[in-house]
């Protein structure tokens, strides 16, 4: 029997991001609902980050913003994939906070 890491190291080879992003939100639905949780979990399951070691990372983690876009252009074509309607309401009512704050003031 495969371990997920085994599964997840052979994924990285073949496939594209979008394909690993959508492995983790199928085999850990708990990603969903957390970017900290997606990122963490891409980082440790597909790009095989042991422990964090600031030394190590550098240039070898794909990038959160590169890995939140895709999660958003996955669940966008998966719908059952997204997050529960508490979560997307809570990132709206944060990304509300964002934009008013960081808007121009007219």
């Amino acid at each position: 029997m495969t371990t997920n890491e085994d599964y997840f190291r052979f994924a990285k080879e073949r496939d594209t991001m979008k394909d690993n992003v959508k492995s983790l939100l199928t085999r850990f639905p708990q990603c969903r609902e957390s970017y900290k949780l997606l990122l963490f979990y891409y980082w440790h399951y597909i790009d095989g980050m042991i422990s964090v070691l600031p030394s190590q990372l550098t240039g070898k983690l794909s990038s959160p913003e590169s890995i939140t876009r895709t999660f958003r252009a996955v669940v966008s074509d998966n719908p059952r994939l997204q997050p529960t309607a508490k979560t997307k309401k809570q990132r709206d009512t944060q990304l509300e906070r964002y934009r008013k704050y960081y808007s121009p003031k007219n």
